[in-house]
């Protein structure tokens, strides 16, 4: 007889748990999810996803019905805050997958339908308090007072995880000085304020300018809703003063027209920000998490992935996509490791390793994207996006776009 399959524990039901318990699914392995929030939750807002992420959720069967739900690019047009062309980010089917931007729910209820149909096992308003390790098992305890005992515990339960509370306690996500606003304005509204002979700036785009950076970007597949955000420096607060902060919408108007309805931003830039209708305004303060030592528990029963592990910005759409790649890369190790007892610790090496590469990623783009109020920090930072398009061109970015979960794992 062979070693029986792992019990496992996946706490959290956010993408990246769900992700998870699928590709384990697939490769015969069970596990339960446990959410402390009900099953009607719904966690609003868009998602962008870059090829490498679309890619995971492909080999998981749901990419076609996505695809069909989002906006499809192959390419982001950079500009300065003029209008003037930068150079094109090539991030699309060059790479296998089209960018995919849609709205967040509908990439949950995909794989909540995906778990109904393969019979995961999803436990809702079950709130995790305390782990314990004891003769090779974790014992998981609720708030409710049950409590399960399996093979391995996985962390997916985000930002602010209690599971990383028992991998390093003094890891906190800490806020980085940015908030974004997300705003959106029907086609037909833009096209009735601009007029027909106004020039409209390429979809999706990215401008730059002293005062940030202003993307815009369609999140339905006939772009007839035109999603725009913005990042905006603010000071930290409480978490009742950014409830306040997010609540306030016309306030949130008066402060992106203080930094994009001046000079020389568009017109279009300025006339989406005052005709958006302002209730969907939201706001996302960045937070970051401090790099961990460690993923796992020094047995490997207690193991981080996605936000859990390495929350980054989203300045450079990776977020989302690393904790695909995490729970796909991680389902493989799991349905290995009896294979080889090494895997685990080698898993998390490999994915540190490409996590920091895509932090790195990340904190450049931020970089390029942060207000300046020097007219000289903005030309050089112009210069240099056009001089690395130049140069790199679209295969510069296949060790990105192109990373593939299975094909990578393999060769551990």
């Amino acid at each position: 007889m062979g070693t029986p399959p792992p019990e496992i524990a996946i706490i959290g039901s956010g993408l990246s748990g769900l992700a998870l318990a699928l590709h384990l699914s697939a490769k015969g392995i069970s596990s339960t999810v446990y959410e402390y929030r009900p099953s009607s939750y719904s966690q609003g807002g868009e998602i962008a996803l870059s090829p490498n992420a679309v890619r995971v959720l492909d080999h998981l069967g749901i990419c076609t019905e996505l695809a069909k739900q989002g906006f499809n690019s192959d390419t982001v047009t950079l500009l300065n805050r003029s209008g003037v062309e930068l150079g094109v980010l090539k991030q699309g089917s060059l790479f296998g997958y089209p960018s995919l931007r849609l709205n967040r729910v509908f990439v949950r209820e995909a794989l909540l339908k995906e778990c109904e149909r393969r019979g995961v096992k999803i436990v809702f308003e079950k709130e995790f308090v305390r782990l314990a390790e004891h003769d090779g098992k974790v014992k998981v305890v609720f708030k409710d007072g049950e409590d399960v005992s399996v093979d391995l515990v996985i962390g997916a339960d985000g930002l602010r995880s209690r599971v990383r509370e028992f991998i390093d306690p003094t890891a906190k996500a800490t806020y980085i000085g940015t908030m974004i606003l997300y705003g959106n304005i029907p086609a037909e509204i833009l096209d009735a304020k601009m007029g027909n002979n106004k020039e409209r700036l390429p979809m999706p785009s990215m401008l730059f300018g002293k005062e940030g950076s202003f993307t815009i970007w369609p999140r339905d597949p006939d772009a007839r809703e035109v999603g725009f955000f913005a990042d905006l420096l603010l000071p930290d607060r409480s978490r009742e003063e950014w409830e306040q902060t997010g609540e306030d919408k016309e306030a949130l108007r008066e402060m992106l027209e203080k930094c994009y309805c001046q000079g020389a931003w568009p017109e279009q830039v300025q006339t989406m920000i005052r005709s958006a209708p302002a209730e969907e305004f939201r706001i996302w303060p960045v937070n970051m998490v401090p790099r961990l030592t460690s993923w796992s528990s020094p047995s490997k029963k207690i193991i981080l992935i996605g936000d859990a592990a390495h929350a980054i910005t989203p300045s450079g759409g990776q977020g989302g996509a690393t904790a695909f790649e995490d729970a796909e890369t991680l389902a493989y190790a799991i349905s290995k490791c009896t294979e080889d007892a090494k895997l685990l610790e080698k898993w998390e090496t490999h994915r540190k390793t490409r996590v920091q590469e895509a932090i790195d990623f990340n904190n450049l783009s931020a970089k390029v994207r942060k207000a300046s109020k020097y007219t000289a920090v903005q030309w050089t930072r112009e210069w240099f996006i056009w001089s690395v398009l130049k140069i790199k061109g679209a295969e510069g970015y296949r060790w990105l776009y192109g990373y593939d979960a299975v094909k990578e794992m393999a060769k551990l």
